[in-house]
């Protein structure tokens, strides 16, 4: 896969994940340990806002100045990460509560 694309999904999947978690959280609670504190210092909009806008800026530096070797497959793994544990998982979440 060309970087090109591979940027492109996973700033994609960094804004469905903060999307998904962000509703997510007002039906279900948050789950993830790190974030939980930062809900509550900041605010989950903020908290998410800034988490993913921060997670964004890394692999925008890391396509710029990473190793021309190593950061397709980073960025290959790191989407496939995010489609196994955020996208899919949201998906069922929110299917199974409009089926159910």
């Amino acid at each position: 896969m060309q970087l090109p694309l591979l940027v492109t999904v996973n700033l994609a999947l960094q804004v469905l994940d903060g999307v998904a978690t962000y509703f997510g959280w007002q039906r279900w609670g948050e789950a993830n340990p790190i974030i939980v504190p930062l809900f509550r210092l900041l605010g989950p909009g903020v908290a998410l806002a800034l988490l993913k806008t921060g997670a964004g800026a890394l692999i925008l530096l890391l396509a710029r100045y990473g190793s021309p070797r190593l950061v397709p497959a980073g960025l290959a793994f790191v989407a496939v990460f995010y489609t196994l544990f955020s996208l899919i998982p949201w998906t069922a979440c929110y299917t199974m509560a409009l089926l159910g």
